[in-house]
């Protein structure tokens, strides 16, 4: 999913935890890295779905 880090992302897992984080709060890890953690999930749950939010200058253009 390509995104700018003027969006914010929404991501559900399965059992029904929901989080909004704007991508200007994440850095920008190179490409050696582990990556960064967004949700730490319970044992047994998983992400069900991701969800680009567009800010909402970009959507008038």
């Amino acid at each position: 999913m390509a995104v700018t880090d003027k969006d914010s992302i929404i991501i559900t897992t399965a059992k029904g935890m929901v989080i909004r984080t704007g991508l200007k709060n994440i850095r920008v890890m190179g490409r050696a890295a582990q990556g960064v953690r967004i949700v730490k999930l319970q044992p047994g749950d998983r992400v069900s779905d991701v969800v680009r939010v567009v800010e909402e200058a970009e959507k008038k253009e």
